[in-house]
């Protein structure tokens, strides 16, 4: 049977008598021990007129009452809000989870995207704990708070709870989702990637500041944690690891989390839980826990929607796997290869990083630990926003060290766009006083043809180590400007100090071109 709803006004008085007897007739007969079926009243049709009448909050209580009015409410409920269990993938907002804890249907959504509200996480944290409990089948969850979770708010003043307690329910979210995958958990967090197993979630725990800073005091300059007011206002979290010799690193602030299951046909890594919390850098090394191998095949499954700054301390990783993950992330802007100083013989046989090379829109800055690892970000990211070019260069002087900053000085001079190039480096270790041994003709050709530098930044020098560099600054010939970063020892600038510096500046004044600006930052340690 067929019911025009236009027949039934929504505030005409025979749809009010329809409605209300009914549901009293019903809810009368399923206090009884047999409940009565509300088929037997009336047609499916006519209950769900009558429910539509309800709003949202009573539909949920309607859908206690028996197996019928639950999947009547529920799907009412859900398709008032664009919601349909029969979907893959759901996106809603915390408050509908409830909707879901009451269903007597099993949802089929494999993902779901859930946006919290300012108030009542840890009800909506518990309602989410046991909608997983319910549906083997949501194994990808994104939970997004839009604040950081373990801060107080003023909206939870009604409903106080501690903060341990919203712990215990977040860990234990986490750890329903990491058993659902047989295999390790993959976290992406703190600029690292590190392998867990799934009982250790359990054995997070927050961190107090004041503890913190007095366990982690040499490391308190990485530590970039919202601290809030009051000595026990827990603002970040702590993740105990033993991968590599650390023992754990912080996670400040938690405003959002992945977690997905990832299948692969790799036979290291065929099942993983894949967990990435919000990072704006990413250090991509080949550790004992996750060898390179592994991490080609982790990576294309990771995405960081805030990635600024890429570190890449292995060059045995995939270039295929590598160009995937850097083509997600548009909004890169400074990429870093850093490789062992000590590890001289593979630098003139550096690997490709990235096949095919990738241009990023956004990408400004390429640094590298030594020339030829320069000449292989050129030639896997040298896109047409790359401007500064740096090479931080160690202490110790070695021949292959100097052939790879005369190669990468090569490199330069074929880009053919105005390159800022930026040297950190001890001076003295790599280039000899001129008057030991002066500048050969390859090294007039190599600084010659650099006609795309015009900006030239020398950091970590003293004034003397500095002066070395002038006669090799004044023969590039589209220079425009010199920044030199001067460290001085001691704890004040006396005027012996003060008297060589004014001494650096007159002498490069003379040695550069007039048309050359200067500047000397002096730094104090």
């Amino acid at each position: 049977m067929v019911i025009d709803s236009s027949l039934l006004p929504r505030r005409s008085t025979l749809a009010m008598r329809l409605r209300f007897t009914a549901l009293r007739q019903v809810l009368r007969t399923s206090t009884t021990v047999r409940r009565a079926d509300p088929r037997t009243i009336f047609p499916v049709e006519i209950w769900d007129i009558i429910l539509n009448f309800l709003p949202d909050s009573t539909l949920l209580q309607t859908a206690c009452v028996c197996r019928t009015f639950n999947e009547l409410s529920i799907a009412m409920h859900l398709g008032r809000n664009g919601l349909n269990m029969g979907t893959e993938s759901l996106t809603m907002h915390s408050h509908h989870l409830k909707a879901l804890n009451l269903s007597c249907v099993t949802s089929a959504a494999r993902s779901l995207v859930c946006n919290f509200w300012a108030f009542d996480v840890l009800r909506d944290l518990r309602c989410l704990l046991r909608v997983l409990k319910k549906s083997p089948n949501l194994t990808d969850v994104t939970l997004d708070w839009g604040h950081n979770l373990f801060q107080v708010h003023i909206f939870d003043n009604q409903r106080p709870y501690s903060s341990r307690s919203l712990l215990t329910t977040f860990l234990d979210v986490l750890s329903v989702l990491a058993h659902k995958t047989p295999g390790p958990v993959i976290v992406v967090a703190g600029s690292v990637i590190c392998k867990v197993q799934p009982e250790d979630i359990l054995r997070w725990e927050l961190g107090n500041w004041g503890d913190t800073y007095r366990r982690f005091g040499r490391y308190r300059s990485k530590i970039r944690a919202t601290i809030g007011s009051g000595s026990k206002t827990y603002s970040f979290f702590v993740i105990p690891l033993k991968d590599n010799g650390r023992t754990s690193f912080l996670l400040s602030p938690i405003h959002t989390v992945h977690v997905y299951s990832i299948r692969t046909q790799s036979e290291t890594f065929s099942q993983f839980t894949l967990m990435a919390f919000p990072t704006t850098t990413l250090r991509l090394a080949a550790t004992e826990a996750i060898p390179a191998a592994a991490l080609s095949t982790i990576l294309p499954h990771i995405t960081a929607p805030f990635l600024s700054l890429l570190d890449i301390l292995a060059d045995t990783i995939d270039p295929g796997a590598l160009s995937e993950f850097v083509g997600r992330h548009q909004g890169i802007m400074n990429i870093r290869f850093i490789r062992d100083a000590d590890d001289v013989q593979s630098f003139a046989n550096a690997k490709t990083l990235c096949r095919p090379p990738m241009i990023l829109p956004r990408l400004t800055s390429l640094d590298a630990s030594d020339g030829f690892g320069l000449i292989a970000l050129l030639d896997a990211f040298d896109s047409p926003s790359v401007s500064t070019l740096s090479i931080n260069c160690p202490p110790r002087h070695t021949a292959g060290h100097i052939v790879g900053l005369k190669s990468a000085l090569r490199r330069i001079s074929l880009r053919g766009r105005p390159t800022t190039l930026t040297l950190s480096l001890h001076v003295p270790s790599w280039w000899p006083p001129p008057d030991t041994i002066p500048i050969g003709e390859e090294e007039r050709t190599i600084v010659g043809t650099a006609y795309c530098i015009e900006r030239v930044r020398v950091q970590n020098c003293t004034f003397d180590e500095a002066r070395v560099l002038l006669p090799w600054l004044a023969m590039l010939p589209a220079l425009r400007r010199v920044e030199l970063a001067s460290v001085t020892l001691g704890s004040s600038w006396t005027a012996d100090a003060q008297t060589q510096s004014d001494d650096f500046v007159r002498d490069a004044t003379t040695a550069l071109p007039s048309s050359v600006e200067l500047e000397v930052e002096r730094w104090r340690l």
